[in-house]
């Protein structure tokens, strides 16, 4: 079976617009009958990649686009949702790719780190994930299956 497109659009790199697709993917997953542990799943790793583009691509100012791929592919063996996006932000530093670990929670509740929990989300609820830095363009693809 060929893979059905669930969403292909540029947008505004703002929380407002990231909230926005969210939700309509949230639409277009439940239309296609996608059950709900995977599709929140889904949803939770989109989240981050977007939130990631606004918030360290381009410093939450709105100043870029981002385009967001998002196909459905349905196979007797798995199924799995693709997606693909695609920023002008920097590039994205080496460092920041590796390490899909869960930061330390033994410290005290005020000393815990701000940041790092997203990465591991998206590592632990991917099959794969891919980055590359084509024609300063940032471009991540991620694979759900279920």
């Amino acid at each position: 079976m060929s893979p059905q497109t669930l969403i292909d659009c540029a947008f505004p790199g703002t929380f407002a617009h990231v909230s926005d697709h969210l939700k309509k993917l949230q639409v277009e997953l439940e239309r296609n009958a996608v059950e709900p542990e995977p599709k929140d799943d889904i949803l939770i790793v989109l989240a981050e990649l977007l939130n990631n583009i606004v918030e360290h691509g381009y410093c939450a100012s709105g100043k870029g686009n981002i385009h967001l791929t998002v196909h459905a592919h349905k196979r007797p063996d798995k199924n799995a949702v693709y997606i693909r996006t695609v920023d002008q932000g920097p590039p994205v530093p080496a460092d920041a790719l590796i390490g899909a670990s869960l930061p330390s929670l033994t410290k005290d509740i005020q000393d815990m780190p701000e940041g790092g929990f997203g990465w591991f989300m998206i590592h632990t609820l991917t099959d794969s994930i891919n980055y590359e830095r084509i024609d300063d363009e940032n471009r991540f693809t991620c694979c759900v299956g279920f």
